[in-house]
């Protein structure tokens, strides 16, 4: 069904990246064959929500994904948050590139961008926006951030 939207709308797979929290690998028996499939397929693949499931470091390792995406929960207690550090030097160890998720406040996007978070997403750059005015918006801050 994705193939065929994707197909039907002129997408490359590899301009779709799909998200996976952690959740998702408690199963890791029924979830890395799928993480093939789609890999196979050409997209890019996400671990959502980083850091506040049950997932372990060592599946990490073995997971073909491309991108680790840090829960909020990390970004609003960056300066009490000893970990978060560590979190993006694995990331970095493991060649996955970072997203920040619910970035509000210039000082975060600073502290984020000092310790090499490539990505971020949140208030600071856009509330939700409905498809409309997301174009606008994109239109008018393609380079502002």
């Amino acid at each position: 069904l994705l193939h065929d939207q994707l197909q039907h709308w002129g997408i490359a797979a590899e301009q779709i990246i799909l998200e996976i929290t952690e959740r998702g690998f408690v199963d890791p028996e029924t979830t890395m064959p799928v993480i093939a499939h789609y890999r196979q397929a050409g997209h890019r693949i996400s671990i959502d929500d980083f850091g506040t499931g049950y997932s372990s470091l060592s599946y990490l390792q073995k997971l073909d994904v491309d991108t680790l995406k840090i829960d909020k929960s990390f970004v609003d207690t960056l300066e009490y948050r000893p970990l978060t550090p560590h979190i993006i030097e694995m990331a970095k160890a493991l060649n996955l590139a970072t997203v920040a998720e619910g970035v509000e406040t210039e000082s975060q996007r600073d502290w984020l961008r000092q310790h090499g978070v490539q990505y971020a997403q949140g208030w600071l750059y856009s509330k939700a926006l409905p498809k409309e005015k997301f174009i606008l918006w994109a239109e008018n801050n393609l380079h502002a951030h």
